[in-house]
């Protein structure tokens, strides 16, 4: 549960940072933002919690870290 609450508190210092650096914070879509949180939400979803998702997951830290080796 805290682990939850720390994951939106970060999405929270994200849009938070990202509004304090606006240079026209009244032109600030705020259904774009809600839209970009919710695909970011869904994907986590998709990627952490279904076997498909997590095998390309895995498959995806695999071939970083080879590519890490080699640089």
């Amino acid at each position: 549960m805290v682990s939850r609450l720390i994951s939106f508190a970060g999405l929270l210092a994200i849009v938070g940072f990202a509004i304090l650096i606006s240079k026209d914070r009244k032109r600030i879509s705020w259904r774009l933002v809600a839209w970009g949180v919710a695909l970011q939400i869904f994907f986590a979803l998709i990627i952490l919690r279904t076997a498909p998702g997590l095998k390309l997951f895995e498959f995806a830290n695999l071939a970083f870290n080879k590519l890490y080796k080699v640089m």
